[in-house]
């Protein structure tokens, strides 16, 4: 029997809000048993390309507060880390269904090739966060060593 799993927050799949139980039910009644994850790390869907000048990073982050968007570049990866709070206007919501992701992200992105490290730029916009990673030219990387 196939098994379909979904991801849900903590809050949700330890029973509060009893939505473990209503969505299980519907569920069952199409024969699908349901597996709960209760991970509250989740990975946000990422482009990254390349232009003639930059390294571009587009992350799908709607609904985040931007303040609690950590960004840190470490040798040649870029570490992007937040939260997705869940927050619920009602103390008595059943979910019959449950796709958004809540809870501690973090994705780490290789860059490929040298960067201008203190010309990284980013934005917030329409829920996607955009950063551009200035690419270095050969000047900038290309040193000589002396022994």
């Amino acid at each position: 029997m196939k098994t379909t799993e979904i991801s849900v927050p903590k809050k949700i799949a330890d029973g509060e809000f009893n939505a473990g139980f209503m969505i299980e039910k519907e569920f069952m009644i199409f024969n699908k048993p349901v597996v709960f994850t209760t991970t509250n790390q989740w990975r946000p869907p990422t482009d990254v390309y390349e232009t003639m000048d930059n390294f571009m990073i587009k992350m799908d982050i709607s609904g985040i507060d931007t303040s609690t968007v950590k960004m840190c570049l470490r040798e040649n990866v870029l570490v992007i880390s937040g939260k997705r709070d869940f927050n619920t206007t009602h103390s008595n919501t059943h979910f019959y269904q449950v796709e958004i992701r809540y809870g501690n992200f973090e994705r780490e992105i290789s860059i490929p090739k040298p960067i201008i490290e203190d010309k990284i730029g980013a934005k917030y916009k329409d829920g996607l966060l955009i950063i551009h990673l200035p690419k270095a030219d050969k000047t900038h990387y290309d040193k000589e060593l002396s022994i």
